[in-house]
């Protein structure tokens, strides 16, 4: 991409990490002397959450202010994390995004150099509001991957695959995913052993909920426990169960809050973050 668009068009992207709640009341602690069990149980006593500021946190948790008030390093580190709160802590570069202008990229976004790397100090969102085109890459490894699978494919396959071929579910409920593509993460291994895979739908859904928003907002939880039996399941329209049959789907999206739903033959549960 750089070659084909040139340098002076073209980019990757600066991405802004700032302390999730629990990281920073764990950082704090530890700055500032509270000891290891207590600085964890501190941090473990406040609730994931991507929409809660710490001042709605205080206010919805008795378990958190009953901790804060338990001893005064457990105030001082809650009075501290409540200015820094939001502070960016580190910066790193998109792990696949590129952008590509038509002219002189150095005149549209301010550029800062890693090593030898060109990134832009606008995040994202701001460069596509700015008018820059963005586009996210496969890493080498993967495209490697995936390749080497297409080599190993007959060339006189007929192009049909078994979709429920037992022998792959049992690799994939055995673990053995280190080399299939976004089955291999240690968090996408543990969700398969909370609940076994038993269809192609399944690894839809799994890919689809393995992301910050759905895993910090507990929706991957009301899934796996929905899936094992271990939760009810609501139906939105009770005269269709008929149509639901096994699926399990979530609609993710702060946007979908403002939606007037229709009629859905096959949604059994509704889950916003």
């Amino acid at each position: 991409m750089f070659d084909y668009y040139e340098y002076i068009n073209t980019s990757q992207i600066i991405t802004f990490h700032n302390l999730s709640t629990k990281s920073l009341i764990r950082d704090l602690s530890r700055a500032i002397g509270l000891d290891y069990i207590s600085g964890d149980r501190f941090s473990k006593s406040i609730p994931f959450s991507l929409e809660l500021s710490m001042e709605d946190i205080f206010k919805k948790y008795l378990s958190v202010r009953s901790f804060i008030s338990s001893n005064e390093k457990s105030l001082d580190i809650w009075k501290i994390s409540t200015k820094i709160e939001g502070v960016y802590a580190s910066i790193s570069k998109h792990a696949g995004g590129v952008v590509i202008s038509k002219n002189n990229i150095f005149n549209i976004t301010p550029i800062l150099f890693d090593d030898e790397d060109c990134v832009t100090q606008y995040e994202k969102t701001i460069l596509q509001e700015i008018g820059l085109l963005k586009f996210d890459f496969l890493g080498l490894k993967t495209i490697s991957i995936i390749n080497l699978t297409i080599s190993m494919i007959p060339e006189k396959s007929t192009g049909e695959f078994n979709i429920d071929d037992y022998h792959t579910y049992k690799m994939i409920n055995n673990l053995e995913t280190d080399l299939v593509f976004q089955l291999e993460s240690n968090g996408m291994k543990k969700m398969i052993k909370r609940s076994p895979i038993e269809n192609i739908f399944d690894i839809i859904f799994y890919l689809s909920l393995f992301r910050p928003g759905p895993i910090q907002s507990g929706c991957v939880n009301i899934f796996l426990n929905r899936k094992n039996n271990l939760e009810e399941t609501y139906f939105p329209y009770k005269e269709e169960n008929f149509l639901f049959l096994k699926i399990f789907l979530l609609i993710l999206g702060k946007k979908s809050k403002k939606k007037n739903y229709k009629k859905m033959a096959f949604i059994v549960s509704i889950c916003y973050y």
